[in-house]
C-alpha cells in the first residue's frame, strides 16, 4: 500500500527526503513540481560535492562525500541517436522528454543514464537541473580532449568560464595543436586550480610563443607540457604556486630569472615555483650569485641536495634539487618562499 507522503508530519516528510538518494531524489521530483518545491524548503545538501567529467561522448556527474570519497552516485548523460528500448522518460531542465534508465556504475554505484539528441548542450542542460536542486559545489571538472572536436572543447571552456569557475580544480588532458593549446591557455578563467596536461602534438622550436598572454589569475598552476615557456611567462603567470615540466631554459636563463625574484622587495605573488627538465641541471650555474647556505644535513630523503637563501624582503627561499622516477631521465628544482 502506498504512504499518503504529504499526509505525513512535516518533519517526518523531511526525515524520509534525507533519506533518499540523489538519484531517487532527482527522479521524483522530475515527476512532481510539488515535491520539489517541499524538497527544496525542507532539505539543505550538506557535506557532500561534485565531481564533472567531459568527454567525447558522455559527461558525468558525481555526488560524492566529501569525508567519505568511496560513497558517491553518478548522473551520465549521453549523445547517441538511439537509446535502450528499456527507458522512461523525465523532464530535465527544459527538455520534456528524455529517455532515462538506472544503471550500475562499473563500480557498483547507483547511476543514472540520460540520452541526448546531438544538437544539444546535454552536459549543460544535466548540470543546470541538478544544481539547481541540489546546489551542491563543484570540486573538480576533468575535460578529456581525446577525439573532441575542436569547437566542441572551446564551447567546453567558454561554458566553464561563464558557469563553473567557481570550482576547486579544473583539469584538461589529451592532445591537441599548439595553436588550440594556446587558444585555451589565453581564454580560461579560473582563480582556484589549473591542472593543464594536454600535449601539443606538432609543437616544435621554430614556433613564436613569446606573445602568448595569460588572462588566468590562478592559485596553483599545473602545466604539463612546458617546452614552450620563456622567461617572460615565468614572471606573467599570477599563481602562488606553479609547476612546470619540459621546460627548456637554461641553467643561466633560470639563475637570471631567480635573481630578478630574489631582488623584489614588494609582495610577488608566486611563493612556490616547481620546475622539471629532460637534463641534469648543474646547481653552482642556477644558484650562482644567491648567496645560497648548503642545507645537504636537512634535506628530504627524495631530493639530491638542499640549498637556501634570503629574499629582499627578508623571506627564505628553500631550495631543492631531485630526479623523478620515470622512463625519461626528468630534474628539477622546487623554490619555496616561506616556511
Amino acid at each position: 500500500m502506498a504512504i499518503p507522503l504529504f499526509r505525513l508530519p512535516i518533519l517526518v516528510i523531511q526525515l524520509i527526503l534525507e533519506s533518499m538518494g540523489f538519484i531517487d531524489i532527482f527522479v521524483l521530483t522530475s515527476v512532481s513540481s510539488k515535491t520539489k518545491r517541499i524538497f527544496k524548503n525542507l532539505v539543505k545538501v550538506k557535506n557532500h560535492e561534485m565531481h564533472i567529467v567531459m568527454g567525447k561522448k558522455e559527461n558525468f556527474f558525481t555526488f560524492q562525500r566529501r569525508l567519505n570519497p568511496d560513497f558517491f552516485e553518478q548522473f551520465y548523460s549521453e549523445s547517441r541517436k538511439r537509446h535502450p528500448k528499456e527507458v522512461f522518460f523525465m523532464k530535465i531542465d527544459t527538455i520534456d522528454q528524455v529517455p532515462s534508465e538506472f544503471s550500475p556504475a562499473e563500480d557498483g554505484a547507483a547511476a543514472l543514464t540520460t540520452y541526448w539528441s546531438k544538437n544539444c548542450n546535454h552536459g549543460a542542460m544535466l548540470y543546470n537541473a541538478l544544481i539547481e536542486l541540489f546546489e551542491l559545489p563543484v570540486k573538480r571538472i576533468k575535460m578529456d580532449l581525446t577525439d573532441v572536436a575542436v569547437k566542441t572543447h572551446r564551447g567546453w571552456i567558454n561554458w566553464f568560464n561563464e558557469t563553473l569557475s567557481d570550482a576547486f580544480i579544473l583539469e584538461i588532458m589529451g592532445e591537441c595543436n599548439f595553436s588550440d593549446f594556446v587558444w585555451m591557455l589565453e581564454n580560461v578563467k579560473t582563480e582556484n586550480t589549473l591542472v593543464f596536461q594536454i600535449e601539443a602534438t606538432d609543437y616544435s622550436d621554430t614556433f613564436e610563443s613569446s606573445n602568448i598572454n595569460f588572462t588566468f589569475k590562478a592559485k596553483t598552476v599545473a602545466i604539463v607540457d612546458g617546452r614552450w615557456i620563456k622567461m617572460d611567462h615565468l614572471k606573467s603567470i599570477e599563481a602562488r604556486s606553479v609547476s612546470l615540466f619540459k621546460i627548456t631554459l637554461t641553467d643561466f636563463q633560470i639563475n637570471l630569472f631567480l635573481r630578478d625574484w630574489k631582488d623584489l622587495k614588494e609582495a610577488f605573488n608566486m611563493k612556490q615555483l616547481i620546475i622539471f627538465f629532460e637534463r641534469e641541471a648543474d646547481p653552482g650555474i642556477v644558484l650562482a650569485g644567491m648567496n645560497a647556505t648548503n642545507e645537504e644535513m636537512m634535506k628530504p630523503d627524495h631530493v639530491r641536495n638542499q640549498w637556501s637563501f634570503k629574499m629582499a624582503n627578508g623571506e627564505k627561499c628553500t631550495v631543492t634539487y631531485a630526479k623523478l622516477n620515470v622512463d625519461v631521465p626528468t630534474f628539477g628544482f622546487e623554490f619555496k618562499v616561506g616556511n
